[in-house]
C-alpha cells in the first residue's frame, strides 16, 4: 500500500537527527554555503562612530542662526576640530560627526548668506545622525547558529569586524547510480545504453544546497556489486543516495541490498518507488531511475532531510497560488507534481507527461502540485506553484 508524501515527511522529520559533524573556522567569504555551528557576534559596532545620514550642515546647539566655519567633514576625511556653540560645518553623507555637533540639517532646509547660516526647521538633537551601533551593536548576534551563510550575510559580518566564522563540516553525500544500461556522458553508446544523466543532475542539486558529494562508479544490475559499492560508500559518507533500482522489476535490487527499509512506495507521481532505509547504520535515500521522478523526489524528500542532517534545519518549500494556463486530470488519492513555469502571471506545465522526458525538466522553472483530494485542473483555476528557488536553486 502506498503512503502519503506528507506522512513520510512527518515521519522522517521525527526519525532523523542532525549528524555529529566536525567544526572548523573559515573567513566569512570562505564560509559561503556552509552552516554556522554557533551564533556569530559583532566584535565592533556599526557604524563605529556617529555619522551623517545625508549631505547638509553639522550644527552645535539649538539656534536659528549659525556661523558657518571653514572646512568640511567627508566620508573618510573627518573634521578634526571641535564645534563651538552656534557654529555650523559643511558635512557629507557618511562623514563622522565632529565633536560638539548636535544635529545635521539637510542642505535644502538652510539658507546661507556668506558665513551666516539660517535654519528653516526646528533643531532636534540627533537629527540626521546615525549613532554608533545604531545598525549593529557591539556583541550583537549578526548571524544565528545553524544558518547557511549566504552572500547577503557578508556585509553585516564584515562591517561588524567578524574575521572568522565557525561552521560545521559539509555533509558528505555518497551518490551511486545503478543499471546495466548506463553510459558515461561523452562515451559512445552501445545498443540498449543511455547516458547517465541522473547522476550529474542530482549531484549538481546536492552541491548547490551546500553539501559535499562523493560519487561512486555506476553499478551494474548485480545485487552483490550494488551492496559492495554501498558498503564502501558507507565508510566514507554520512548519508547515501542511489539512483534507479528501487522499484519492483526483475533488475531492481537496491531495496534488497539494504539492511533496513523504513519507507517505500509513496502516493506520488512521479516518484512512487522511492525508498528510505539504512545500510551499515548509514541512511540511504533510494531515488527512482526516471529523471523527472528522481528530480521530484530529490526536491520533496531528499532536500529537507539533508538540511536537517547538516544542521541547517528542516525547511518547507515556499508555494504560491497562481492561475493555471492548462487543463489536466489525475486520479484521486495521490499527490502529483508537474514540471512547470510561470509566464504572464499564469502557470504553464510541460504539455507532454512522462517521468522519462528530459525536455520537461529543461522546460521547467518549478513544480505545480495537484493534491491528493483533487482530480482536475481547469484553465484559470488557482494552483500551487513552487519555484526552484524555494530549494535554493
Amino acid at each position: 500500500m502506498k503512503v502519503s508524501v506528507e506522512s513520510v515527511l512527518q515521519a522522517l522529520r521525527l526519525e532523523l537527527q542532525p549528524m555529529a559533524l566536525e567544526r572548523q573556522k573559515l573567513s566569512p567569504f570562505e564560509a559561503l554555503g556552509w552552516v554556522t555551528s554557533k551564533p556569530i557576534c559583532a566584535s565592533q559596532a556599526h557604524p563605529p562612530q556617529p555619522v551623517s545620514a545625508m549631505d547638509g550642515y553639522a550644527v552645535a546647539g539649538q539656534f536659528e542662526h549659525y556661523l558657518c566655519i571653514e572646512g568640511v567633514s567627508a566620508a573618510g576625511r573627518p573634521f578634526s576640530e571641535q564645534l563651538k556653540p552656534q557654529q555650523a560645518l559643511r558635512i557629507l553623507t557618511g562623514a563622522i560627526i565632529p565633536e560638539g555637533a548636535t544635529a545635521v540639517i539637510e542642505q535644502e532646509r538652510v539658507h546661507c548668506c556668506e558665513r551666516d547660516l539660517t535654519c528653516e526647521v526646528e533643531i532636534q538633537p540627533g537629527r540626521n545622525i546615525r549613532q554608533s551601533g545604531e545598525d549593529i551593536g557591539l556583541g550583537q548576534v549578526v548571524l544565528a547558529g545553524n544558518t547557511q551563510v549566504c552572500p547577503q550575510h557578508l556585509p553585516a559580518l564584515l562591517a561588524s569586524g567578524v574575521t572568522e566564522v565557525e561552521v560545521y563540516a559539509r555533509l558528505r553525500v555518497g551518490l551511486l547510480a545503478t543499471g546495466d544500461e548506463l553510459a558515461a556522458p561523452g562515451q559512445p553508446l552501445r545498443a540498449g545504453q543511455v547516458i547517465n544523466t541522473n547522476q550529474s543532475m542530482i549531484s549538481a542539486l546536492i552541491r548547490a544546497q551546500g553539501h559535499q558529494v562523493i560519487e561512486a562508479d555506476p553499478a551494474p544490475d548485480s545485487p552483490g556489486v550494488i551492496r559492495e559499492r554501498l558498503l564502501d560508500l558507507a565508510q566514507r559518507c554520512d548519508v547515501m543516495v542511489t539512483l534507479g533500482g528501487a522499484s519492483v522489476g526483475d533488475e531492481d535490487h537496491v531495496r534488497d541490498c539494504l539492511d533496513q527499509v523504513n519507507h517505500w512506495r509513496l502516493a506520488l507521481k512521479p516518484g512512487s518507488p522511492m525508498a528510505v532505509g539504512q545500510i551499515a547504520q548509514t541512511p540511504v535515500f533510494a531515488l527512482p531511475g526516471n529523471p523527472a521522478a528522481a528530480w521530484v523526489c530529490a526536491l520533496l524528500v531528499l532536500s529537507p532531510c539533508l538540511g536537517l542532517l547538516s544542521h541547517r534545519g528542516w525547511f518547507e518549500p515556499q508555494g504560491f497560488q497562481l492561475p493555471a494556463a492548462f487543463r489536466r486530470t489525475s486520479p484521486a488519492g495521490r499527490r502529483e507534481y508537474w514540471r512547470a513555469r510561470v509566464r504572464e502571471g499564469q502557470v504553464e506545465v510541460f504539455p507532454k507527461d512522462g517521468a522519462a522526458r528530459l525536455a520537461g525538466l529543461s522546460f521547467s522553472e518549478g513544480l505545480s502540485m495537484l493534491d491528493e483530494d483533487q482530480t482536475e485542473v481547469e484553465p484559470g483555476q488557482w494552483v500551487t506553484y513552487y519555484p526552484y528557488s524555494s530549494w535554493g536553486l
